[in-house]
Protein backbone atom coordinates (compact mmCIF):
# COMPACT_ATOMS: atom_id res chain seq x y z
CA UNK A 1 0.00 0.00 0.00
CA UNK A 2 2.95 2.22 0.82
CA UNK A 3 4.58 1.56 -2.52
CA UNK A 4 1.28 2.33 -4.27
CA UNK A 5 1.13 5.66 -2.56
CA UNK A 6 4.66 6.42 -3.60
CA UNK A 7 3.81 5.66 -7.19
CA UNK A 8 0.73 7.88 -7.16
CA UNK A 9 2.68 10.63 -5.50
CA UNK A 10 5.63 10.48 -7.90
CA UNK A 11 3.47 10.37 -11.04
CA UNK A 12 2.85 14.11 -10.87
CA UNK A 13 6.61 14.79 -10.85
CA UNK A 14 7.09 13.93 -14.57
CA UNK A 15 6.74 17.26 -16.39
CA UNK A 16 6.82 15.63 -19.84
CA UNK A 17 3.79 13.39 -19.24
CA UNK A 18 0.81 15.51 -20.31
CA UNK A 19 -2.23 13.21 -20.24
CA UNK A 20 -4.46 15.76 -21.97
CA UNK A 21 -2.12 16.38 -24.89
CA UNK A 22 -0.48 13.02 -25.51
CA UNK A 23 -1.89 9.69 -24.36
CA UNK A 24 1.13 7.76 -25.77
CA UNK A 25 3.61 9.78 -23.72
CA UNK A 26 1.59 9.04 -20.59
CA UNK A 27 1.66 5.34 -21.33
CA UNK A 28 5.46 5.31 -21.86
CA UNK A 29 6.12 7.35 -18.75
CA UNK A 30 3.99 4.95 -16.71
CA UNK A 31 6.00 1.96 -17.91
CA UNK A 32 9.31 3.65 -17.07
CA UNK A 33 7.99 4.62 -13.69
CA UNK A 34 6.78 1.07 -12.94
CA UNK A 35 10.24 -0.35 -13.82
CA UNK A 36 11.90 2.13 -11.47
CA UNK A 37 9.40 1.24 -8.77
CA UNK A 38 10.15 -2.47 -9.29
CA UNK A 39 13.88 -1.86 -8.73
CA UNK A 40 13.14 0.20 -5.65
CA UNK A 41 11.00 -2.59 -4.20
CA UNK A 42 13.73 -5.20 -5.13
CA UNK A 43 16.43 -3.10 -3.45
CA UNK A 44 14.35 -2.83 -0.30
CA UNK A 45 14.10 -6.65 -0.22
CA UNK A 46 17.95 -7.10 -0.39
CA UNK A 47 20.32 -6.43 2.48
CA UNK A 48 23.84 -5.06 2.88
CA UNK A 49 26.78 -5.97 5.11
CA UNK A 50 29.53 -3.56 6.17
CA UNK A 51 32.13 -3.35 8.87
CA UNK A 52 35.78 -3.00 9.89
CA UNK A 53 38.47 -5.61 10.31
CA UNK A 54 41.07 -5.20 13.10
CA UNK A 55 43.75 -7.21 14.81
CA UNK A 56 43.75 -7.84 18.57
CA UNK A 57 45.50 -4.49 19.11
CA UNK A 58 42.62 -2.69 17.34
CA UNK A 59 44.85 -1.86 14.38
CA UNK A 60 43.05 -1.90 11.04
CA UNK A 61 43.92 -4.72 8.63
CA UNK A 62 43.88 -3.38 5.08
CA UNK A 63 43.06 -5.70 2.18
CA UNK A 64 41.62 -8.51 4.33
CA UNK A 65 39.22 -10.82 2.48
CA UNK A 66 35.51 -11.38 3.23
CA UNK A 67 33.85 -14.35 1.51
CA UNK A 68 30.29 -15.69 1.77
CA UNK A 69 30.63 -19.47 1.82
CA UNK A 70 28.97 -21.28 -1.09
CA UNK A 71 28.37 -18.08 -3.06
CA UNK A 72 30.23 -15.67 -5.28
CA UNK A 73 29.64 -12.83 -2.85
CA UNK A 74 32.97 -11.45 -1.62
CA UNK A 75 34.83 -8.24 -0.90
CA UNK A 76 38.26 -6.93 0.04
CA UNK A 77 38.75 -4.36 2.78
CA UNK A 78 40.21 -0.98 1.81
CA UNK A 79 43.32 0.68 3.26
CA UNK A 80 41.39 1.45 6.49
CA UNK A 81 40.20 -2.12 6.91
CA UNK A 82 36.60 -1.16 5.99
CA UNK A 83 34.39 -3.17 3.63
CA UNK A 84 30.82 -2.92 2.28
CA UNK A 85 28.76 -5.49 0.36
CA UNK A 86 25.35 -4.47 -1.07
CA UNK A 87 22.39 -6.21 -2.71
CA UNK A 88 22.64 -9.43 -0.70
CA UNK A 89 19.47 -11.55 -0.80
CA UNK A 90 17.91 -12.15 2.62
CA UNK A 91 18.85 -15.39 4.28
CA UNK A 92 21.33 -17.22 6.52
CA UNK A 93 25.03 -17.09 5.59
CA UNK A 94 28.41 -18.26 6.81
CA UNK A 95 31.13 -15.66 6.31
CA UNK A 96 34.88 -16.33 6.22
CA UNK A 97 37.32 -13.52 7.04
CA UNK A 98 41.01 -14.12 6.26
CA UNK A 99 44.34 -12.39 5.84
CA UNK A 100 47.90 -13.65 5.39
CA UNK A 101 49.57 -14.00 8.80
CA UNK A 102 46.28 -14.25 10.73
CA UNK A 103 44.03 -17.12 11.71
CA UNK A 104 41.01 -17.57 9.48
CA UNK A 105 37.72 -16.60 11.19
CA UNK A 106 34.14 -17.64 10.39
CA UNK A 107 30.82 -16.01 11.42
CA UNK A 108 27.21 -16.99 10.81
CA UNK A 109 24.71 -14.17 10.21
CA UNK A 110 20.99 -13.92 9.40
CA UNK A 111 20.09 -11.14 7.00
CA UNK A 112 16.59 -9.70 6.78
CA UNK A 113 15.13 -7.95 3.77
CA UNK A 114 16.25 -4.33 3.62
CA UNK A 115 18.64 -4.78 6.57
CA UNK A 116 22.03 -2.99 6.77
CA UNK A 117 24.08 -5.39 8.88
CA UNK A 118 27.23 -3.98 10.47
CA UNK A 119 29.97 -5.76 12.39
CA UNK A 120 33.50 -5.28 13.66
CA UNK A 121 35.85 -8.24 13.28
CA UNK A 122 39.08 -8.98 15.15
CA UNK A 123 41.57 -11.48 13.72
CA UNK A 124 44.11 -13.31 15.81
CA UNK A 125 47.74 -13.28 14.65
CA UNK A 126 48.94 -16.65 13.41
CA UNK A 127 52.48 -17.50 14.64
CA UNK A 128 52.91 -20.97 13.23
CA UNK A 129 55.83 -23.05 11.96
CA UNK A 130 55.83 -23.36 8.20
CA UNK A 131 56.07 -26.87 6.86
CA UNK A 132 59.48 -27.96 5.66
CA UNK A 133 59.83 -27.99 1.89
CA UNK A 134 62.43 -30.35 0.47
CA UNK A 135 63.42 -29.96 -3.18
CA UNK A 136 65.37 -32.82 -4.68
CA UNK A 137 66.98 -32.68 -8.10
CA UNK A 138 69.76 -34.42 -9.93
CA UNK A 139 72.61 -32.20 -11.01
CA UNK A 140 73.15 -32.32 -14.76
CA UNK A 141 76.79 -33.23 -15.27
CA UNK A 142 76.44 -34.72 -18.72
CA UNK A 143 78.67 -32.02 -20.16
CA UNK A 144 81.54 -33.38 -18.03
CA UNK A 145 82.17 -37.05 -17.36
CA UNK A 146 84.99 -39.35 -16.29
CA UNK A 147 87.14 -41.31 -18.69
CA UNK A 148 86.45 -45.07 -18.73
CA UNK A 149 88.78 -47.28 -16.69
CA UNK A 150 89.98 -48.98 -19.88
CA UNK A 151 90.04 -47.16 -23.21
CA UNK A 152 91.68 -48.86 -26.14
CA UNK A 153 95.15 -49.90 -25.00
CA UNK A 154 95.26 -47.34 -22.16
CA UNK A 155 94.48 -47.69 -18.45
CA UNK A 156 92.76 -44.79 -16.63
CA UNK A 157 91.47 -46.75 -13.63
CA UNK A 158 92.05 -44.86 -10.38
CA UNK A 159 93.32 -41.75 -12.17
CA UNK A 160 91.96 -38.22 -11.93
CA UNK A 161 90.26 -37.67 -15.27
CA UNK A 162 87.63 -35.44 -16.86
CA UNK A 163 85.87 -35.46 -20.21
CA UNK A 164 84.24 -32.26 -21.49
CA UNK A 165 81.46 -32.98 -24.00
CA UNK A 166 81.49 -29.97 -26.30
CA UNK A 167 77.99 -30.58 -27.70
CA UNK A 168 76.55 -30.27 -24.19
CA UNK A 169 78.33 -27.11 -23.09
CA UNK A 170 77.08 -23.59 -23.72
CA UNK A 171 80.56 -22.11 -24.16
CA UNK A 172 81.35 -19.63 -26.92
CA UNK A 173 83.07 -22.08 -29.25
CA UNK A 174 83.13 -19.63 -32.16
CA UNK A 175 85.82 -17.63 -30.33
CA UNK A 176 87.47 -20.53 -28.42
CA UNK A 177 86.48 -19.01 -25.07
CA UNK A 178 88.65 -21.15 -22.79
CA UNK A 179 87.36 -19.75 -19.51
CA UNK A 180 83.88 -20.91 -20.48
CA UNK A 181 85.02 -24.28 -21.83
CA UNK A 182 87.14 -25.20 -18.77
CA UNK A 183 85.19 -23.23 -16.15
CA UNK A 184 83.78 -26.31 -14.38
CA UNK A 185 86.90 -28.47 -14.45
CA UNK A 186 88.36 -28.52 -10.90
CA UNK A 187 91.92 -27.24 -10.60
CA UNK A 188 92.20 -25.85 -14.14
CA UNK A 189 93.24 -22.21 -14.57
CA UNK A 190 93.16 -20.32 -17.86
CA UNK A 191 95.04 -17.34 -19.24
CA UNK A 192 93.64 -15.40 -22.20
CA UNK A 193 97.00 -13.97 -23.16
CA UNK A 194 95.94 -12.78 -26.62
CA UNK A 195 92.28 -11.94 -25.95
CA UNK A 196 91.34 -13.53 -29.27
CA UNK A 197 91.02 -17.25 -28.46
CA UNK A 198 93.67 -18.19 -31.03
CA UNK A 199 95.76 -19.76 -28.25
CA UNK A 200 94.58 -22.16 -25.54
CA UNK A 201 96.54 -21.43 -22.36
CA UNK A 202 95.61 -23.61 -19.41
CA UNK A 203 97.36 -25.27 -16.48
CA UNK A 204 96.57 -27.32 -13.39
CA UNK A 205 97.67 -27.20 -9.75
CA UNK A 206 98.91 -23.60 -9.98
CA UNK A 207 101.41 -24.24 -12.78
CA UNK A 208 102.17 -21.71 -15.51
CA UNK A 209 99.37 -21.73 -18.13
CA UNK A 210 101.49 -20.09 -20.86
CA UNK A 211 100.35 -21.79 -24.11
CA UNK A 212 99.56 -24.95 -22.09
CA UNK A 213 103.26 -25.89 -21.92
CA UNK A 214 102.79 -27.80 -18.64
CA UNK A 215 100.45 -30.25 -20.44
CA UNK A 216 101.14 -33.09 -22.83
CA UNK A 217 98.73 -31.75 -25.45
CA UNK A 218 97.27 -34.21 -28.00
CA UNK A 219 94.82 -34.29 -30.86
CA UNK A 220 93.20 -37.69 -31.43
CA UNK A 221 96.04 -39.19 -29.38
CA UNK A 222 98.83 -37.52 -31.39
CA UNK A 223 101.11 -35.14 -29.53
CA UNK A 224 100.98 -31.51 -30.71
CA UNK A 225 103.48 -29.76 -28.40
CA UNK A 226 106.03 -27.94 -30.55
CA UNK A 227 108.94 -29.51 -28.62
CA UNK A 228 108.25 -31.73 -25.62
CA UNK A 229 111.49 -30.96 -23.78
CA UNK A 230 113.18 -27.79 -25.02
CA UNK A 231 110.18 -25.57 -25.76
CA UNK A 232 106.94 -27.45 -25.02
CA UNK A 233 104.48 -24.70 -25.98
CA UNK A 234 101.35 -25.92 -27.74
CA UNK A 235 101.15 -23.35 -30.51
CA UNK A 236 98.64 -25.53 -32.33
CA UNK A 237 95.06 -25.94 -31.15
CA UNK A 238 92.00 -26.93 -33.20
CA UNK A 239 88.90 -24.73 -33.47
CA UNK A 240 86.48 -25.74 -30.74
CA UNK A 241 83.64 -26.03 -33.26
CA UNK A 242 85.49 -29.05 -34.64
CA UNK A 243 86.03 -30.72 -31.24
CA UNK A 244 83.68 -33.46 -30.05
CA UNK A 245 85.17 -33.77 -26.56
CA UNK A 246 88.22 -32.84 -24.50
CA UNK A 247 89.88 -35.52 -22.38
CA UNK A 248 92.03 -34.57 -19.38
CA UNK A 249 94.15 -36.97 -17.32
CA UNK A 250 96.34 -35.90 -14.42
CA UNK A 251 98.87 -37.63 -12.24
CA UNK A 252 101.07 -40.53 -13.35
CA UNK A 253 98.58 -41.49 -16.07
CA UNK A 254 99.63 -38.38 -18.00
CA UNK A 255 103.31 -39.34 -18.18
CA UNK A 256 102.66 -42.06 -20.77
CA UNK A 257 102.00 -39.19 -23.22
CA UNK A 258 105.12 -37.14 -22.54
CA UNK A 259 107.32 -35.57 -19.85
CA UNK A 260 105.02 -32.70 -18.82
CA UNK A 261 103.74 -33.48 -15.33
CA UNK A 262 100.82 -31.02 -15.48
CA UNK A 263 98.63 -33.59 -17.19
CA UNK A 264 97.44 -34.90 -20.54
CA UNK A 265 95.03 -32.87 -22.67
CA UNK A 266 93.51 -34.59 -25.71
CA UNK A 267 91.28 -32.88 -28.27
CA UNK A 268 89.03 -35.49 -29.90
CA UNK A 269 87.90 -34.26 -33.31
CA UNK A 270 84.30 -34.87 -34.38
CA UNK A 271 83.45 -38.14 -36.08
CA UNK A 272 81.51 -38.22 -39.37
CA UNK A 273 77.86 -39.24 -39.61
CA UNK A 274 78.32 -42.81 -40.85
CA UNK A 275 74.63 -43.10 -41.80
CA UNK A 276 75.24 -40.79 -44.77
CA UNK A 277 77.56 -40.79 -47.74
CA UNK A 278 77.84 -37.01 -47.52
CA UNK A 279 77.04 -35.00 -44.42
CA UNK A 280 77.52 -31.23 -44.25
CA UNK A 281 77.90 -28.90 -41.27
CA UNK A 282 78.22 -25.12 -41.64
CA UNK A 283 78.29 -22.42 -38.96
CA UNK A 284 78.65 -18.69 -39.62
CA UNK A 285 79.21 -16.21 -36.80
CA UNK A 286 79.58 -12.43 -36.77
CA UNK A 287 80.00 -10.03 -33.89
CA UNK A 288 81.38 -6.77 -32.59
CA UNK A 289 84.71 -5.26 -33.69
CA UNK A 290 84.52 -6.85 -37.12
CA UNK A 291 84.34 -10.44 -35.89
CA UNK A 292 83.57 -13.02 -38.55
CA UNK A 293 83.90 -16.78 -38.14
CA UNK A 294 83.07 -19.48 -40.66
CA UNK A 295 83.27 -23.20 -39.90
CA UNK A 296 82.43 -25.73 -42.61
CA UNK A 297 82.75 -29.51 -42.34
CA UNK A 298 82.13 -32.47 -44.63
CA UNK A 299 81.96 -36.13 -43.61
CA UNK A 300 80.37 -39.47 -44.28
CA UNK A 301 80.83 -43.15 -45.01
CA UNK A 302 81.03 -45.19 -48.19
CA UNK A 303 81.54 -48.93 -47.78
CA UNK A 304 84.66 -49.49 -45.68
CA UNK A 305 85.76 -45.86 -46.03
CA UNK A 306 84.90 -43.04 -43.66
CA UNK A 307 86.10 -39.46 -43.99
CA UNK A 308 85.85 -36.11 -42.22
CA UNK A 309 87.27 -32.70 -43.15
CA UNK A 310 86.76 -29.11 -42.08
CA UNK A 311 87.88 -25.58 -42.87
CA UNK A 312 87.75 -22.73 -40.37
CA UNK A 313 88.50 -19.03 -40.73
CA UNK A 314 88.10 -16.44 -38.01
CA UNK A 315 89.07 -12.78 -38.12
CA UNK A 316 88.50 -9.69 -36.00
CA UNK A 317 89.83 -6.17 -35.52
CA UNK A 318 90.08 -6.75 -31.77
CA UNK A 319 88.83 -4.77 -28.78
CA UNK A 320 91.94 -2.59 -28.74
CA UNK A 321 93.46 -0.79 -31.73
CA UNK A 322 96.25 -2.73 -33.46
CA UNK A 323 94.76 -6.07 -32.37
CA UNK A 324 93.78 -7.52 -35.74
CA UNK A 325 94.02 -11.29 -36.24
CA UNK A 326 93.31 -13.80 -39.03
CA UNK A 327 93.06 -17.46 -38.05
CA UNK A 328 92.98 -20.42 -40.46
CA UNK A 329 92.58 -24.11 -39.59
CA UNK A 330 92.10 -27.16 -41.83
CA UNK A 331 91.80 -30.87 -41.13
CA UNK A 332 91.23 -34.01 -43.19
CA UNK A 333 90.91 -37.61 -41.98
CA UNK A 334 90.42 -40.81 -43.99
CA UNK A 335 89.80 -44.17 -42.28
CA UNK A 336 89.62 -47.64 -43.80
CA UNK A 337 88.19 -50.78 -42.16
CA UNK A 338 90.63 -53.34 -43.52
CA UNK A 339 88.86 -56.19 -41.74
CA UNK A 340 86.67 -56.73 -38.71
CA UNK A 341 89.79 -56.63 -36.57
CA UNK A 342 92.03 -54.06 -38.27
CA UNK A 343 91.37 -50.36 -38.84
CA UNK A 344 93.73 -47.99 -40.66
CA UNK A 345 93.68 -44.23 -40.86
CA UNK A 346 95.54 -41.14 -42.02
CA UNK A 347 95.01 -37.57 -40.84
CA UNK A 348 96.39 -34.15 -41.66
CA UNK A 349 95.84 -30.89 -39.77
CA UNK A 350 97.18 -27.39 -40.23
CA UNK A 351 96.76 -24.18 -38.26
CA UNK A 352 98.10 -20.78 -39.29
CA UNK A 353 97.34 -17.35 -37.95
CA UNK A 354 98.77 -13.83 -37.77
CA UNK A 355 97.84 -11.70 -34.80
CA UNK A 356 98.79 -8.09 -34.20
CA UNK A 357 99.64 -7.21 -30.59
CA UNK A 358 98.82 -3.77 -29.23
CA UNK A 359 101.57 -4.04 -26.62
CA UNK A 360 101.50 -3.95 -22.85
CA UNK A 361 100.45 -1.07 -20.59
CA UNK A 362 101.73 0.17 -17.27
CA UNK A 363 99.29 0.48 -14.37
CA UNK A 364 98.95 4.23 -14.91
CA UNK A 365 98.40 3.80 -18.64
CA UNK A 366 95.77 1.13 -18.01
CA UNK A 367 93.94 3.36 -15.50
CA UNK A 368 93.98 6.22 -17.99
CA UNK A 369 92.58 4.17 -20.87
CA UNK A 370 92.62 0.35 -20.89
CA UNK A 371 91.84 0.30 -24.62
CA UNK A 372 94.80 2.35 -25.75
CA UNK A 373 97.50 0.72 -27.84
CA UNK A 374 101.15 1.78 -27.87
CA UNK A 375 102.38 -0.69 -30.49
CA UNK A 376 101.08 -0.99 -34.03
CA UNK A 377 104.02 -2.92 -35.55
CA UNK A 378 104.03 -6.09 -33.36
CA UNK A 379 102.99 -9.39 -34.94
CA UNK A 380 102.98 -13.06 -33.93
CA UNK A 381 102.61 -15.97 -36.37
CA UNK A 382 102.60 -19.75 -35.73
CA UNK A 383 102.20 -22.14 -38.65
CA UNK A 384 101.91 -25.81 -37.61
CA UNK A 385 101.24 -28.95 -39.69
CA UNK A 386 100.37 -32.38 -38.25
CA UNK A 387 100.40 -35.49 -40.50
CA UNK A 388 99.55 -38.82 -38.81
CA UNK A 389 99.05 -42.51 -39.56
CA UNK A 390 97.53 -45.08 -37.21
CA UNK A 391 96.52 -48.72 -37.02
CA UNK A 392 94.25 -50.36 -34.43
CA UNK A 393 94.11 -54.17 -34.33
CA UNK A 394 92.11 -56.58 -32.21
CA UNK A 395 94.42 -59.59 -32.24
CA UNK A 396 91.83 -61.61 -30.35
CA UNK A 397 89.09 -61.00 -27.80
CA UNK A 398 91.64 -60.35 -25.05
CA UNK A 399 94.56 -58.70 -26.87
CA UNK A 400 94.70 -55.32 -28.61
CA UNK A 401 97.46 -53.57 -30.49
CA UNK A 402 97.73 -49.93 -31.51
CA UNK A 403 100.41 -48.21 -33.59
CA UNK A 404 100.76 -44.51 -34.36
CA UNK A 405 103.24 -42.70 -36.53
CA UNK A 406 102.99 -38.94 -36.63
CA UNK A 407 104.99 -35.78 -37.19
CA UNK A 408 104.94 -32.09 -36.34
CA UNK A 409 106.36 -29.57 -38.73
CA UNK A 410 106.01 -25.85 -38.29
CA UNK A 411 107.23 -22.41 -37.38
CA UNK A 412 106.79 -19.81 -34.67
CA UNK A 413 107.52 -16.30 -35.93
CA UNK A 414 107.36 -12.83 -34.42
CA UNK A 415 108.38 -9.32 -35.45
CA UNK A 416 108.05 -6.67 -32.75
CA UNK A 417 109.42 -3.81 -30.71
CA UNK A 418 110.63 -5.26 -27.41
CA UNK A 419 110.72 -2.41 -24.91
CA UNK A 420 108.96 -1.01 -21.86
CA UNK A 421 105.46 0.38 -22.54
CA UNK A 422 106.80 3.72 -21.32
CA UNK A 423 109.05 3.86 -24.40
CA UNK A 424 107.09 5.19 -27.36
CA UNK A 425 107.46 3.65 -30.80
CA UNK A 426 107.64 6.81 -32.90
CA UNK A 427 109.25 7.99 -36.13
CA UNK A 428 112.75 9.33 -35.74
CA UNK A 429 112.71 12.93 -37.08
CA UNK A 430 116.33 12.60 -38.25
CA UNK A 431 115.79 9.47 -40.36
CA UNK A 432 112.08 9.84 -41.07
CA UNK A 433 111.54 6.16 -40.24
CA UNK A 434 110.62 3.94 -37.32
CA UNK A 435 113.19 1.97 -35.35
CA UNK A 436 114.08 -1.47 -36.69
CA UNK A 437 112.03 -4.30 -35.20
CA UNK A 438 113.30 -7.56 -33.73
CA UNK A 439 112.63 -10.76 -35.68
CA UNK A 440 112.49 -14.13 -33.86
CA UNK A 441 111.88 -17.43 -35.66
CA UNK A 442 111.63 -21.05 -34.48
CA UNK A 443 111.47 -24.05 -36.83
CA UNK A 444 110.10 -27.36 -35.49
CA UNK A 445 110.34 -30.85 -36.91
CA UNK A 446 109.60 -34.00 -34.93
CA UNK A 447 108.74 -37.60 -35.81
CA UNK A 448 107.16 -39.95 -33.26
CA UNK A 449 106.20 -43.63 -33.27
CA UNK A 450 103.99 -45.06 -30.54
CA UNK A 451 103.37 -48.80 -30.11
CA UNK A 452 101.05 -50.13 -27.39
CA UNK A 453 99.80 -53.58 -26.48
CA UNK A 454 97.07 -54.49 -24.01
CA UNK A 455 96.02 -57.84 -22.57
CA UNK A 456 93.17 -58.77 -20.29
CA UNK A 457 92.53 -61.97 -18.34
CA UNK A 458 90.80 -63.24 -15.22
CA UNK A 459 92.60 -64.12 -12.00
CA UNK A 460 91.21 -64.66 -8.49
CA UNK A 461 87.73 -64.22 -9.97
CA UNK A 462 88.56 -60.65 -10.99
CA UNK A 463 89.32 -59.03 -14.32
CA UNK A 464 92.97 -58.09 -14.81
CA UNK A 465 94.37 -55.71 -17.41
CA UNK A 466 97.94 -55.07 -18.53
CA UNK A 467 99.10 -52.31 -20.85
CA UNK A 468 102.65 -52.00 -22.18
CA UNK A 469 104.16 -49.83 -24.83
CA UNK A 470 107.16 -48.16 -26.37
CA UNK A 471 107.43 -44.62 -27.70
CA UNK A 472 110.25 -43.17 -29.76
CA UNK A 473 110.49 -39.54 -30.82
CA UNK A 474 113.12 -37.48 -32.59
CA UNK A 475 112.65 -33.72 -32.31
CA UNK A 476 114.62 -30.87 -33.82
CA UNK A 477 114.15 -27.19 -32.95
CA UNK A 478 116.07 -24.56 -34.91
CA UNK A 479 115.99 -21.26 -33.03
CA UNK A 480 116.91 -17.97 -34.70
CA UNK A 481 116.35 -14.83 -32.61
CA UNK A 482 117.32 -11.17 -32.30
CA UNK A 483 117.34 -10.58 -36.00
CA UNK A 484 117.34 -6.96 -37.22
CA UNK A 485 114.07 -6.51 -39.01
CA UNK A 486 112.62 -3.77 -41.17
CA UNK A 487 111.39 -0.34 -40.12
CA UNK A 488 107.97 -0.95 -41.69
CA UNK A 489 104.56 -1.33 -40.06
CA UNK A 490 103.21 -4.48 -41.71
CA UNK A 491 103.87 -8.16 -40.99
CA UNK A 492 107.33 -8.60 -42.50
CA UNK A 493 109.89 -11.20 -41.36
CA UNK A 494 112.66 -10.08 -43.69
CA UNK A 495 115.99 -8.89 -42.26
CA UNK A 496 118.19 -5.86 -42.86
CA UNK A 497 121.19 -7.82 -41.54
CA UNK A 498 121.14 -11.54 -42.54
CA UNK A 499 122.78 -12.60 -39.27
CA UNK A 500 120.71 -13.47 -36.18
CA UNK A 501 121.95 -12.61 -32.71
CA UNK A 502 120.99 -16.13 -31.56
CA UNK A 503 121.24 -19.14 -33.87
CA UNK A 504 120.85 -22.52 -32.11
CA UNK A 505 119.98 -26.07 -33.11
CA UNK A 506 118.33 -28.29 -30.44
CA UNK A 507 117.92 -32.03 -30.92
CA UNK A 508 116.00 -34.33 -28.59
Amino acid sequence: MKNTLNLQHKTTSFPHCNMKKNTIKLWLCSIVFMIGSFHAVFAQENASVSGYIFNKSNESLPYANVVFEGTQIAATANESGQFTIKNIPAGKYKIWISMLGYEKLSKEIMLKAGENFTMNIHLKSEMGQLKTIVIEAERDQQFMEKMPEIQGTNIFSGKKTEVISMDKTNANTAENSTRQIFSKVPGISTWELDGAGVQVSISSRGLNPHRSWEFNVNQNGFNINSDLFGYPEAHYNPPMEAVQKIEIARGSAALQYGPQFGGMLNYVIKSPDTSKVIGVESQQTSGSFGLFNTFNALGGRKGKWTYYAYFNYRGSNGWRPSSRYDFFATHAALHYQLSQKIKLGIEFSRMNYVIQFGGGLSDNQFNQNPRQSLRNRNYFNPDIMLPAFFMDADINEKTKLSFKLYALSGQRNSVQIIASPLQKDTINPLTGTYKSRQVDRDYYLSLTSDLRLSRKWTAFNKAQFLSAGMKYSHSNTLRKQRGKGTTGTDFDLSLIDPQYGIDLDFIT
